[in-house]
């Protein structure tokens, strides 16, 4: 509001989300909204259609230094062995602990993977609102000395490199990059269909509904293969990897930045 009141000619919003936990506050602001920027960005169509609807926008991934998130042979025997499961069929999940990622109904699911592969385990990192009823349900849990809690880190590339599956049962996202990072390590990655199918940059994405029980779950995180080579699979899909890349979104970044300067 303020950049148009001081004249400002070229104001963005981006949206990065499919909905909100305050929904009348979203549909009350949105109509003002519409009057106050000019041009409107979105991680993904779902996003951009909750908050522009029928306004053209522009979809915008969010963008990182990609080749970081490679696969790496020694990072995942490293972490493997540090862990204790060196021999371990490892489930992982990076999310922020909150009511949209779902963790209550991960673990019912990991809990029919357990009953079903005797070396299965659960990797947890994170942290947010929800870890201390987490870590309760947790301690409920029937297979809690198979779930670890690793926390936040500042390198979560070396716990993909120790998974073998990457499992978040969402309630929503705009896109969610944790998805893409996961892929670009060569994880299967099983999520919620309520994630947009943009996301699965490399046929290893499996969307399923959060309606069906967990033993369905279970089956598909089951059945993921295990024995391809990660490191390839990084390779063999460079370009479909590249459309988040930092520097390529920079520079399409700035070619949209002087075109609307100069509309």
């Amino acid at each position: 509001m303020m950049a148009k009141l001081v004249g400002i000619k070229v104001r963005i919003i981006h949206s990065h989300n499919v909905t909100c936990d305050h929904a009348l506050i979203h549909q009350t602001f949105q109509p003002i909204l519409k009057r106050l920027y000019t041009h409107g960005f979105a991680c993904s169509d779902p996003a951009g259609k909750w908050m522009f609807g029928d306004i053209p926008y522009e979809v915008l991934p969010n963008a990182f230094e990609t080749e970081k998130f490679a696969f790496d042979e020694s990072s995942r025997n490293t972490v493997r062995k540090s862990l204790n499961i060196t021999d371990k069929f490892v489930i992982g999940d990076v999310a922020r602990f909150n009511d949209q990622k779902n963790h209550e109904y991960l673990l019912q699911i990991f809990e029919e993977v357990a009953s079903k592969r005797d070396n299965a385990v659960l990797l947890l990192v994170g942290n947010g609102p929800n870890l201390d009823k987490i870590k309760q349900k947790i301690e409920e849990h029937l297979y809690r000395d198979r779930i670890i809690y690793y926390g936040i880190t500042d390198n979560v590339t070396e716990l993909y490199c120790a998974m073998d599956a990457f499992v978040l049962p969402t309630k929503y996202e705009g896109l969610g990059i944790v998805f893409v990072e996961a892929q670009i390590n060569g994880l299967p990655v099983i999520t919620s269909d309520r994630v947009p199918r943009e996301v699965d940059i490399a046929g290893n994405t499996q969307f399923l509904p959060l309606e069906k029980n967990p033993e369905k779950w279970a089956k598909q995180i089951l059945d993921v293969p295990t024995n391809f080579n990660r490191k390839a699979f990084y390779e063999q899909n460079l370009d479909a990897i590249s459309a988040y890349d930092i520097k390529k979104a920079v520079h399409r970044l700035e070619d949209y930045y002087q075109r609307a300067i100069k509309a």
